[in-house]
């Protein structure tokens, strides 16, 4: 990670684009809402509210690594003495209504505080790095105010704790739900089981009271960049007099970052260690090499990579420089992180256009009208700098401490731009498919579409199969392990060198994925129940659809040829056999439709046995084609068995093979839902 974040910050710095945004002991709180409680100047808690998530998360903290939080501080002790059984929260989970939540609260001894909690207190660490450098600094003053009421010792802890319940107590019957919650992990915690104790893990944010007299309140974001630069400020000047040594990044003498990295808190991945290692390891702790000494990094070098990962993952840049990406797990979420080396700082959507995984239920931009927009001003860098470069990067979560670069790759532009152009006239390699379904009582007309790269890694963690429950028929998903978006890009973005290979590998992987979701569709639509199923479905096969459509065409199966080939044709007889057959049970058995029409139930063995599936066919088909010769009101079973000779004498002269390719069995499928003419 750390080479990749080198030539990030490199590349920023070139263009004048790195500014000191950040500082590795400032960051922001854990993702949850908190608790905000103002001081006055008699060191007194004053007032108390509830902040959701969305608001708390834009707080910021300092600390020492894990440690010595401050202004907001985790309470994990709970701050009231109480002897609750360990079932208490079954008790709580009951009370639905805020009154009843009130009740239950308020039967606490608030006098009687717990001795134990001592979460809330001021280090000496926080006060020795802050207090210097915001004593004299009127826009800091809040903050040294804050440090000095602020509880320094435990008589002064007790006491602000006495105060606090009180408050706590006067405001009880004012709070919400949503503060009741944090308000009863503060008071009495959670117990867990394995420290056989009560825990808590609400955040509250602290600040002044009387902001009117101080230029800034200390949550102001102001008040946070002016921190920054303070603190950076200090730290270069304490490097000045610091010994230098090969900094083994760049072979340049610095000042060596001996003591910890950033841990910037990324958007999708959370809190990031920039370099972390075991400190035990015999084969370091052999050389005296534990920790940071295993690779020697200069201080400011560390910094310039934080800032560059805060300029490029600020909010604004989202869909721009950043986008959340699917993993190949259930629920995995990674972050994408693209941008154009020499000018990193373009307001285009081009992250959105790499990797972006929008729900078929959301209102989105066409990816071909996103692309005409991003590409045709990549156009225009090209004709400035024909050897433009794009730098992607995809960092995965591996757990809460951990994260790894799972894709880095550099591509040029123009192959951005033959790629996405490719793409789009790929994704119309397929035969006309479209579905009327009701959406909100409105029908709507869904056909196949050109997906983003992000939309094709979720496809691929559903595997979608038939299931009849309770008298129902549906189609529904479980969650596989799916694929990455490198296997995406090598395919999207494609080298002369691999891109054949490539294609087969995902086509194998792809038909094999989807081939259940395609049949069973079929199933419900060559039966007119396409109205039963879940409309996601309808979505995902359509997508499918275009997936196989694109890596036909890469692989030079055009529509234009393969819809005359044998595969494409079987695909075709089968579904001509579904239609012959509903039609014969609709007027024959009086709408006694059997679990399978018979091309549907053959379809598995046409897609690899081609030969025994057509002589499966022959031998159930000429009951209902007997039928239909002979009843004249069988209008749609007599233009089905036409249109089967239609097919059948173009299959014609050619020899039906015993076994198909990937290539084939794509086509048999997308032959299967292909409409034809009047039908």
């Amino acid at each position: 990670m750390i080479n990749d974040l080198y030539v990030m910050a490199q590349n920023l710095k070139e263009k004048g684009l790195l500014q000191v945004t950040t500082h590795r002991d400032i960051n922001g709180p854990a993702k949850s809402a908190g608790i905000y409680v103002e001081i006055d100047k008699n060191k007194q808690p004053r007032d108390i509210e509830f902040v959701p998530k969305e608001d708390f998360v834009k707080l910021w903290k300092h600390s020492n690594g894990n440690h010595n939080s401050f202004p907001i501080i985790r309470v994990q002790k709970p701050i009231v003495n109480h002897n609750l059984s360990v079932d208490f929260d079954k008790i709580w989970k009951l009370k639905k209504k805020k009154e009843e939540k009130i009740e239950t609260l308020s039967q606490l001894d608030f006098d009687n505080s717990n001795p134990q909690s001592d979460d809330i207190i001021v280090s000496k660490w926080t006060k020795d790095q802050l207090s210097p450098i915001s004593h004299n600094l009127s826009e800091l003053r809040s903050l040294y105010e804050l440090i000095s009421r602020f509880p320094g010792n435990q008589y002064e802890q007790k006491q602000f704790y006495i105060k606090l319940i009180g408050l706590i107590k006067d405001q009880l019957t004012t709070f919400e739900n949503p503060m009741l919650e944090l308000i009863k992990d503060i008071l009495i915690g959670s117990y867990n089981k394995d420290k056989k104790l009560f825990c808590s893990k609400t955040q509250i944010a602290f600040d002044i009271n009387d902001s009117q007299n101080f230029k800034y309140k200390v949550r102001d974001v102001r008040l946070k960049s002016i921190l920054i630069r303070e603190l950076n400020k200090k730290n270069t000047n304490e490097i000045k007099i610091l010994d230098t040594e090969i900094c083994q990044l760049t072979g340049e003498c610095h000042v060596i970052e001996k003591e910890k990295y950033p841990q910037p808190k990324l958007p999708i991945i959370g809190n990031t260690y920039l370099f972390c290692n075991n400190k035990s390891i015999p084969c370091l702790t052999r050389y005296k090499m534990e920790s940071l000494q295993s690779f020697k990094v200069g201080k400011e070098i560390v910094c310039e990579m934080n800032n560059a990962l805060d300029f490029l993952t600020q909010a604004d840049r989202e869909d721009k420089t950043w986008v959340q990406v699917p993993g190949s797990k259930d629920k995995e979420q990674n972050l994408l992180i693209v941008y154009v080396e020499d000018e990193p700082e373009l307001d285009d959507d081009l992250a959105k256009m790499m990797g972006d995984a929008p729900d078929f239920e959301q209102e989105v931009i066409k990816f071909e009208n996103l692309t005409e927009q991003v590409c045709g001003n990549l156009k225009e860098k090209t004709e400035r700098n024909p050897n433009a470069q794009i730098k992607a990067i995809v960092i995965n979560r591996v757990d809460d401490m951990r994260k790894q670069i799972q894709l880095s790759e550099t591509y040029s532009v123009n192959s951005i731009i033959l790629g996405t152009t490719k793409w789009q006239k790929a994704s119309k390699n397929f035969p006309y498919i479209a579905y009327r379904i009701k959406i909100n009582q409105e029908q709507k007309i869904i056909e196949p579409f050109c997906p983003y790269p992000g939309q094709i890694l979720n496809l691929m963690k559903k595997y979608w199969k038939f299931e009849a429950k309770n008298g129902k028929q549906d189609l529904k998903f479980e969650k596989v392990p799916g694929i990455s978006l490198k296997e995406v890009y090598d395919v999207f973005i494609p080298s002369l060198a691999n891109e054949q290979e490539s294609c087969k590998k995902l086509l194998s992987k792809v038909r094999e994925h989807v081939q259940g979701l395609i049949i069973n569709f079929g199933h419900f639509y060559n039966r007119k129940e396409l109205y039963k199923i879940n409309k996601r479905a309808v979505y995902d096969n359509c997508l499918a659809i275009s997936l196989l459509s694109i890596l036909l065409y890469k692989l030079n199966y055009y529509k234009e040829d393969y819809m005359h080939s044998i595969a494409f044709n079987i695909g075709r007889l089968m579904m001509l056999s579904d239609v012959l057959h509903r039609e014969y049970c609709l007027n024959v058995r009086k709408g006694d439709i059997p679990p399978r029409l018979i091309g549907n139930s053959t379809m598995s063995t046409a897609v690899e046995f081609p030969d025994r599936a057509l002589s499966l066919l022959q031998e159930r088909i000429m009951i209902y084609k007997a039928w239909a010769d002979t009843d004249k009101e069988a209008k749609l079973a007599k233009w089905a068995v036409n249109k089967m000779g239609d097919v059948t004498l173009e299959m014609s002269g050619e020899e039906i093979p015993e076994s198909f390719n990937e290539a084939e069995r794509a086509q048999v499928l997308l032959g299967y839902l292909a409409k034809i003419e009047k039908e």
